[in-house]
């Protein structure tokens, strides 16, 4: 029986905690309607702090720029370590001393989609930067990422030497943002239908068997 297969592209940010548990909550709904459908993953770029420099920031320098850092409130941040427990995924807010900045990083994810390893190259960034501290922002840290989920280190090295990406991610990111899609993850479907938000498995279960009643009709209509 043919599966109707959904392209699911990710708007998302490597510093953004709810992006982890979001893309948590949507592998455990793949998991579970992997029989009725076929899944295509896409990311795509969104700085939340674009203003910060290429060095990173420190975290309590944020004010000065009038940004908020989420994870700082001590409340919050024992919330979503709590979530992150719920979908195994650790988070170490105190080992992050600065917030990069993550442009170097979006490129990086926009030069592995050709190579069909984004989500492990995301994953691996989510983990580097929440779980383990590292600074993300910084060209050697990256390299080394992107070797350990199977990127060449000489293209990977010639891609930053040559700065590939850099006018298509910022394009991309300026189409988000004349959306009007000012909060992250943002999930779009199939190119028409929008969710926003870090949402639990069963409301992307739900979410998803929508599009597909909703293509399966466009398609008997047409």
């Amino acid at each position: 029986m043919l599966r109707n297969k959904i392209l699911i592209e990710i708007v998302s940010d490597i510093v953004c905690p709810w992006c982890v548990i979001g893309y948590k909550n949507l592998q455990t709904a793949i998991r579970r309607l992997e029989r009725e459908m076929e899944f295509e993953i896409s990311w795509l770029p969104y700085q939340l702090h674009p203003q910060i420099p290429s060095t990173g920031i420190k975290k309590k320098e944020l004010n000065q720029l009038k940004l908020s850092s989420t994870g700082s409130n001590k409340e919050i941040s024992n919330y979503l370590m709590e979530l992150g427990r719920e979908v195994n995924f650790i988070f170490n807010f105190s080992l992050n001393e600065y917030i990069p900045n993550t442009f170097l990083a979006h490129r990086l994810i926009w030069f592995s989609k050709p190579k069909k390893l984004q989500s492990k190259l995301v994953e691996a960034l989510f983990k580097a930067y929440f779980t383990n501290g590292i600074d993300i922002s910084s060209e050697k840290n990256l390299l080394h990422l992107a070797i350990s989920i199977g990127l060449d280190k000489q293209e990977t090295q010639d891609f930053f030497k040559y700065k590939a990406g850099e006018k298509e991610v910022l394009k991309q990111e300026k189409i988000f943002r004349e959306r009007n899609i000012s909060g992250i993850p943002t999930y779009i479907f199939n190119k028409k239908f929008i969710l926003p938000g870090g949402q639990e498995s069963n409301t992307f279960i739900a979410f998803l068997k929508r599009v597909k009643d909703k293509d399966d009709k466009n398609s008997t209509a047409n």
